[in-house]
């Protein structure tokens, strides 16, 4: 974290509050800095993580602060009459849990609505990002199954299709855990994970599994598709900021061709075995039903939810589900996507404020998922890669327009719910342009 830099401008503004001292300024601003770089660290959008730095700011009566936010950086500045002072963050928290992001998240309300002194507000912070998980390795690895399980009966499996994708997922869940514990070999993970999970599929299939391939590819390798990324990329390029949400775009076209690159190994050494057809599951209105729920409880598990957060966890998954299947079904599939962004933010944003109920990007990161940009995107590369090249670009293509769709359907939904995060032009803020 930057240390504040003190100065003295010659043309400064005197309209800020006189009651806090130059220390309590500092310590502020460091706050605020780091505020700023967690909510980055949770993967929030920098339009959003700029407009409550600000008013954070406006609730201490500072009224001239500026603030530069792309993914891996943070810069404010402030200046009155008397100083001016500088913070630089590069020190971006990664791989923050559900309850991690939720107490940031009450952390800025508070702060906001109260205005304890900034210490206090440095304590409690720190304090959650050492924060340990509730659940054991263990139980995140089970959990990390019950996400791939309930992934897999959404997609008309069969029975032999469910039983390898669980398999698969518990191998994946020993090289994230395993690999979690290696920060400098964590970058090779998705690509280990698509060359393991790719090279044990493919042989099973080769040797007479009666399995399609991308349907149990898919499921066990979610847990590192980027969809929440290049959706949130989206968001910020159709606001403007433009080198934050290239950035993120582009580490979610990194992330995906690291998949990409283990499953074209595991394709190379196996080869590719000709499309099947399957006896699929039974689709009864249960089955969707049983898949939310192992979804829904694989999330709370492997990312250490808040407590009393599951039933509303469960919530908005099932309404981004059913507003995707429903508007796919009457409009096609890409307003599908825009429908069900629009219902997951609309759903999120009116139980935020209810008791027990987590702030609005911890209730609808998980259901990014269940949208699949990501999933489509690594269907299409795979496909450019395999016996179907042309199919794959348009795979693609798809990817991107349901991207788009669902951007649009987050922002729609922001806005028709009032929601405090709604994109508003009035806020006054600079941009990272």
């Amino acid at each position: 974290m930057g240390r504040l830099a003190p100065s003295s401008p010659e043309n400064a503004s005197a309209t800020d509050r006189e009651d806090l001292s130059e220390e309590e300024i500092r310590l502020l601003i460091q706050f605020m800095s780091e505020v700023g770089a967690a909510m980055n660290g949770a993967g929030d959008a920098t339009t959003f993580i700029r407009r409550s730095l600000h008013r954070i700011a406006r609730a201490y009566g500072l009224r001239h602060v500026e603030v530069f936010v792309v993914p891996t950086l943070l810069l404010l500045r402030y200046g009155n009459d008397r100083s001016t002072f500088v913070d630089l963050s590069s020190n971006i928290p990664t791989d923050l849990r559900l309850d991690q992001i939720a107490a940031l998240y009450d952390l800025v309300d508070d702060v906001e609505a109260t205005r304890p002194p900034p210490v206090e507000g440095l304590v409690r912070l720190r304090a959650i990002l050492r924060q340990p998980a509730r659940f054991k390795t263990p139980a995140r690895i089970l959990a990390l199954m019950l996400i791939t399980g309930g992934i897999v009966l959404l997609l008309r499996p069969s029975w032999e299709e469910v039983a390898l994708s669980l398999g698969l997922a518990l191998v994946v869940g020993v090289l994230k855990e395993g690999g979690s514990r290696w920060p400098a070999l964590w970058p090779l993970v998705p690509a280990l994970a698509g060359l393991v999970v790719g090279s044990i599929s493919l042989l099973a299939i080769e040797q007479g599994l009666n399995c399609r391939p991308l349907q149990v590819l898919i499921p066990p390798l979610t847990i590192f598709l980027p969809g929440a990324a290049l959706t949130v990329s989206m968001i910020e390029l159709a606001n403007g900021d433009i080198v934050a949400g290239g950035s993120r775009l582009a580490y979610g076209a990194t992330r995906l061709f690291l998949l990409v690159s283990g499953l074209v190994v595991a394709a190379g050494w196996t080869g590719i075995p000709p499309s099947t057809n399957v006896d699929s599951v039974q689709l009864t209105p249960l089955v969707p039903l049983v898949g939310l729920l192992l979804f829904s409880t694989g999330v709370f598990l492997h990312f250490s939810a808040p407590r009393g957060s599951f039933g509303w966890l469960l919530l908005v998954i099932a309404a981004a589900w059913i507003g995707q299947q429903m508007g796919s079904i009457l409009l096609g599939p890409y307003p599908g996507g825009f429908v069900g962004g629009a219902v997951m933010i609309v759903v999120a944003s009116l139980i935020q404020d209810r008791p027990g109920a987590p702030p609005l990007i911890v209730s609808f990161t998980p259901a990014f998922w269940l949208l699949v940009p990501g999933a489509i995107g690594l269907e299409g590369l795979t496909q450019i890669v395999g016996q179907s090249p042309e199919s794959g670009i348009d795979e693609v293509v798809a990817m991107f327009v349901t991207m788009i769709a669902i951007a649009l359907g987050v922002v729609f939904g922001l806005v028709i719910s009032g929601s405090r995060r709604s994109l508003d032009p009035a806020e006054g803020m600079t941009t990272d342009r």
